[in-house]
């Protein structure tokens, strides 16, 4: 059965290993709730993707971990739909928690982190930390290619920002490519002249959507 203290226990010690400040992230309840403020920016964001997929086991970690990362990438805080009322059981306001349930602008400039829980009745135990890349990259001297949205300007997201991506010439140089797997020849095939006819539709072109993120 799932254990409340060894999941703090899992996170605190996850949190030591990664050196990581666990109020950049702020966690559930006595994990790192406490290093939260009570006002409501000051509040934790807690989701779930259960409500969006459903149950999924042995994959539920890994929806978690891309709902989080494009959060991360998007400066926005996805929200959890359906939710109404929280489990009475539950101190929100004690623990500095909210539920999100609309998109929600990043509310802290700067480096965005988010944690992953994977807690199931089989005895899995595992957490998680995650950091955008844009600020990871840039508070330790790297330069790498990331998806990551800039900050907000101006207190707005700007949709108009694409991320950091390779420079003009440095994509026109570089081959795309697009590997295409099945078990059959015919589906192959089939997928490749699929994707072909894809990339001619009007609304495909219009969006302008970078060839190498649809590879």
């Amino acid at each position: 059965m799932p254990s409340r203290q060894a999941q703090v226990s899992l996170i605190q010690s996850a949190y030591r290993q990664g050196g990581c400040d666990p109020a950049v992230t702020g966690a559930i309840g006595e994990a790192i709730g406490a290093y939260r403020r009570s006002d409501k920016d000051g509040k934790l964001f807690v989701g779930s993707v259960k409500t969006n997929i459903g149950h999924l086991e042995g994959a539920s970690g890994l929806a978690g971990l891309i709902k989080a990362v494009r959060s991360l990438e998007e400066g926005v805080i996805a929200p959890n739909i359906w939710f109404e009322n929280g489990n009475p059981a539950i101190d929100f306001d004690g623990w500095h928690i909210q539920v999100p349930t609309e998109p929600t602008a990043w509310p802290a400039s700067g480096l965005r982190r988010a944690s992953i829980n994977g807690f199931g009745y089989g005895g899995t135990n595992a957490h998680i930390i995650v950091d955008d890349a844009y600020h990871y990259l840039a508070e330790n001297g790297l330069q790498g290619h990331h998806r990551t949205r800039p900050p907000p300007l101006s207190g707005a997201i700007l949709s108009q920002l694409g991320p950091d991506r390779i420079s003009d010439k440095a994509a026109k140089d570089r081959p795309i490519i697009f590997y295409l797997s099945a078990h059959e020849r015919e589906a192959v095939e089939n997928a490749a002249k699929s994707l072909s006819e894809y990339l001619v539709l009007p609304s495909f072109i219009a969006e302008g959507y970078p060839l190498e993120n649809l590879a």
